[in-house]
């Protein structure tokens, strides 16, 4: 009987670490699962990528990207779009001290098409939610890289 006894208290023992461990691993999934969209940045090891639970926009956990170094980093995904069709990208973007070495359009959070000048106003500084928008032509392409870029110069 009291070898029963601690068969059952071992195995809920075990249950309940089992648990434990399975919530740990899916909350490290959940931080650092992008959906596809990959990471890139000039020095490597200077941004944080993360999925933040806490500080989002909306019900979705937001993409965080953040330095405190001088970096160029971006979360970015290849889609394909159609040959000379003009799109529109939106996003909602909260920026926290984003600050520059240089005074330029380039610096900021932006969203940018990757290997081209294309990208949307940036944003430096602190600053609350806000919507930014990218407007472009696909011209001859058939597929972009698109990504939320943080680019401290």
């Amino acid at each position: 009987m009291l070898n029963n006894k601690k068969k059952f208290i071992g195995n809920i023992i075990f249950w309940i670490c089992f648990v434990i461990v399975l919530i740990f691993f899916y909350n490290m999934f959940e931080k650092y699962n992008f959906n596809d969209y990959e990471k890139s940045e000039y020095y490597s090891k200077r941004t944080d990528f993360i999925r933040d639970s806490k500080n989002k926009y909306s019900k979705i956990d937001s993409y965080k990207l953040s330095s405190n170094e001088y970096n160029d980093a971006i979360f970015y995904k290849t889609i394909k779009v159609e040959k000379n069709t003009p799109y529109k990208v939106t996003c909602m973007v909260k920026t926290n001290n984003i600050e520059t070495q240089k005074n330029s359009s380039n610096a900021g959070a932006n969203i940018s098409i990757i290997d081209t000048t294309e990208k949307s106003k940036s944003i430096t500084g602190t600053s609350d939610w806000q919507k930014i928008e990218l407007l472009f032509d696909s011209k001859n392409r058939e597929e972009i890289k698109i990504g939320f870029r943080l680019r401290r110069i």
